[in-house]
Order: C-alpha cells, then sequence, then structure tokens
C-alpha cells in the first residue's frame, strides 16, 4: 500500500486501539472508513474475540488487498490463477506485452506444486519476492 494509505491506517488505527491493541469492532469501523468493510467470511474469521496491534492489522490489510488482485487475476473463479487468466491480465491489463510462452515459463517459475496453475499462496510468495 501507498505511505499516504499507510498514515492514514495508522491514524484510523490510533483512533480505535485500547492499549496498542484493536478487536473486531475497531477493525469493523477502521475498513467502513476506509470504504472496504468486512466481507461476511472475514467477519465470521475474526469472530473469535482476537485483537491485533498495528502490524497485525497491517498484514490483514495487506492480505485483503492481495486476495482482491488474485480475485480479478482469477477469472473463471476456481481459486487458481491459469496460464490464461495471467496472460489475459498481463496482456490486456498493461503496457508490457508477454508471448504466451513467456507467461507459462512464469508460471512455471511460481507455481509450487507443478500442477500448472497459481495458488494464492504461490501468488504472494511472488508478491513479496
Amino acid at each position: 500500500m501507498q505511505e499516504c494509505e499507510f498514515a492514514k491506517c495508522k491514524a484510523l488505527f490510533k483512533n480505535h486501539e485500547v492499549d496498542g491493541l484493536i478487536d473486531v469492532n475497531g477493525i469493523k469501523l477502521v475498513t467502513l472508513a476506509l470504504e472496504r468493510p468486512l466481507t461476511d467470511e472475514e467477519n465470521q474469521e475474526l469472530q473469535n474475540g482476537k485483537t491485533f496491534d498495528f502490524g497485525q492489522f497491517w498484514k490483514f490489510l495487506e492480505k485483503r488487498k492481495n486476495m482482491a488482485t488474485f480475485r480479478q487475476l482469477d477469472r473463471d473463479r476456481d481459486g487458481l490463477i491459469s496460464v490464461t487468466d495471467l496472460h489475459l491480465a498481463l496482456c490486456y491489463g498493461s503496457d508490457v506485452r508477454f508471448t504466451y510462452d513467456e507467461i507459462v515459463s512464469i508460471v512455471k517459475r511460481l507455481d509450487s506444486d507443478g500442477d500448472g496453475f497459481l495458488s494464492f499462496q504461490d501468488f504472494v510468495k511472488f508478491l513479496e519476492a
């Protein structure tokens, strides 16, 4: 995320934290303020009463951003990015042009289990590299 977004998140976190921690209700308020409310799935995932420090909260926001990008690339919504999905994204959503063979090579390098597809975990490893 960009630096100004980091500062905005930090300020919103401070508005809702108690002793350096934020609870689920605080996370709901911050994500609403960021105009990115929690999904039903995220709501259920966070209902265990856990609290987060800012580092954990920031990781949560990063994971959400990565998942949103992954879902945009996963055109057939099967939970995997295929060579075709990536080819469409890189060839039509970018000024940089790749051949189909280059996309196949990229997927092969990133594909951790050799099934010819990128899982969310493969995608995150690529982003973190």
